[in-house]
């Protein structure tokens, strides 16, 4: 019999890790997803897979695979250890595990997600009117004439002057 081109994927998230003596560590969540996957994925292609079958796509990312590595048979039996998936040689090994144990027909991950930090909106910033050069702009503070001149100008000319600019 020819191995399988696709392997069932069941992926948990949002759920629960729990040890069970019988089949050691166990994986479960409420609305768990299947995946049918090419033995040929990448790690990268699996996790964006991942992504855009979660139901909260929009507000959360993948940060972290684990899977559930069967590691005795035993009576009918299997029991299962835990392991985090971190380049495309582990995901290789787990497909190659489910390919060479037919009694295997599929394998579970649990899914760690984080929260995708969403853009503020920007406040619009107030607008300035367009600025006029002031009459004091060009001003030589090392003429002389520069004091006497500004001492002889009434504040009133000033505050006038300034409020003009600004309206």
């Amino acid at each position: 019999m020819a191995p399988p081109s696709e392997i069932l994927i069941v992926i948990h998230y949002h759920g629960q890790i729990a040890y069970n003596l019988i089949q050691g560590l166990m994986y479960s969540c409420a609305n768990p997803i299947f995946l049918y996957v090419s033995r040929s994925i990448t790690l990268t292609q699996l996790i964006r897979k991942i992504n855009n079958c979660l139901p909260t796509r929009a507000t959360e990312t993948v940060v972290q695979l684990l899977y559930r590595v069967p590691i005795s048979f035993h009576h009918d039996q299997t029991c299962f250890i835990s392991a985090q998936l971190h380049d495309n040689d582990n995901l290789r090994g787990v497909l190659e595990t489910i390919v060479q144990n037919p009694e295997l027909n599929s394998t579970e991950l649990y899914v760690v997600t984080k929260l995708i930090p969403q853009p503020q909106p920007l406040s619009p910033q107030p607008q300035l009117p367009y600025a006029q050069p002031l009459p004091y702009n060009n001003l030589d503070l090392n003429d002389p004439s520069f004091h006497t001149t500004t001492l002889t100008q009434d504040a009133f000319d000033i505050y006038t002057s300034c409020t003009q600019l600004l309206s």
